[in-house]
């Protein structure tokens, strides 16, 4: 186990609640992951039915008791409804690292949710679980990932290539000194 994540950490600002995912959120995962139009820049397997949506539901959250990832339903103000998710994963071996990955319904682009979502996770990241790094791997097309990114001081490393995917940019925010 590379972290604990006992009790479950709720991130919150004014406006965002980042909570743990619950079972009634899976006909929202299955929108986030099967919408075409969310998902034109990334490469994964797109679910077929909430039963799809349901099984990556219950892997997250054993992700989550082994202390591999963590994943948050990002809601809005005093609605518990989810309207996206976002995570830290793919830690490195000594726990030092991990990428951050999110979605968020069409509906909601463009209001800075997101940057606010990504600030208080990286904020979590450095602060309570002492990692130096976050990165990002977006596709070089998605200018609104790559523009929210930047927003949030990722820098673009232009020597590191993704090998499962050429067409993704790494993007890094190291821990402020």
């Amino acid at each position: 186990m590379l972290h604990s994540f006992d009790p479950f950490p709720t991130l919150t600002n004014s406006r965002l609640t980042l909570r743990k995912t619950s079972h009634s959120d899976c006909p929202v995962i299955f929108e986030l992951r099967s919408d075409p139009e969310l998902n034109k820049y990334i490469e994964r397997q797109v679910p077929k039915s909430i039963d799809d949506a349901v099984a990556f539901y219950q892997r997250i959250n054993k992700e989550i008791e082994f202390g591999l990832s963590i994943s948050w339903a990002i809601t809005v103000e005093s609605n518990a409804n989810m309207i996206g998710s976002i995570c830290l994963w793919n830690f490195s071996g000594d726990g030092k690292t991990a990428e951050v990955g999110y979605a968020l319904l069409y509906q909601y682009h463009n209001q800075r949710i997101m940057s606010e979502a990504i600030a208080l996770v990286t904020s979590y990241g450095f602060d309570s679980l002492k990692l130096n790094k976050v990165e990002a791997y977006t596709q070089h097309r998605n200018q609104a990932s790559k523009k929210t990114l930047i927003n949030n001081g990722f820098i673009h490393n232009k020597v590191r290539k993704d090998n499962d995917c050429p067409d993704n940019w790494i993007y890094e925010l190291h821990k402020p000194r």
